[in-house]
């Protein structure tokens, strides 16, 4: 035999020996799972159902207390009322305050209209006795003024009510 031959038969007897190794193995884990397979689960025999009987659960016919809320402190107030003669329809009103350099300028807040003759703002606490303000009276929101009171200081005391008086010409 030549060496060729020779190694040509040794590799066809060693794919044979792979062949039946792996064939081997193969049937090996086929017959294991065969005899580790998973159990059915729906087989296990039937369980009772508990019957539920129904009970009465008492509803409390009691109130507990209330935490009472805590009581917002008091506002200590002052007013300011503007009376006008004679009363007449539409008119507005600005209160104005007077800065250091002499200019007047419109409180936010104070604007608005003149009913029936009379118009009222509160003042807080922090703004007791300052000064110096006035009220202009305008014959609408944007139009001309027609009326103009002395300047004043907001009341210096809780409960005190400022009444300022403007006369309008009769046009």
């Amino acid at each position: 035999m030549s060496k060729h031959t020779a190694a040509r038969h040794f590799a066809d007897r060693r794919r044979r020996r792979l062949t039946v190794s792996i064939g081997a193995l193969i049937m090996v884990a086929l017959a294991l799972s065969y005899v580790f397979a998973p159990t059915d689960v729906g087989a296990l025999p039937p369980r009772p159902t508990p019957a539920i009987t129904p009970t009465h659960t008492p509803t409390p016919t009691h109130t507990l207390p209330r935490t009472p809320k805590p009581t917002p402190p008091l506002l200590r107030l002052s007013h300011i009322r503007l009376l006008v003669t004679p009363a007449q329809e539409g008119l507005w009103s600005v209160v104005e305050w007077q800065g250091a350099d002499g200019a007047w300028h419109v409180v936010e807040g104070w604007q608005g209209t003149v009913d029936a003759g009379a118009k009222r703002w509160a003042v807080y606490e922090r703004n007791f006795g300052e000064g110096p303000f006035r009220w202009v009276i305008y014959d609408s929101p944007t139009g001309r003024v027609k009326g103009v009171s002395a300047p004043f200081t907001l009341p210096g005391n809780e409960g005190e009510e400022l009444i300022v008086r403007i006369e309008l010409s009769r046009d």
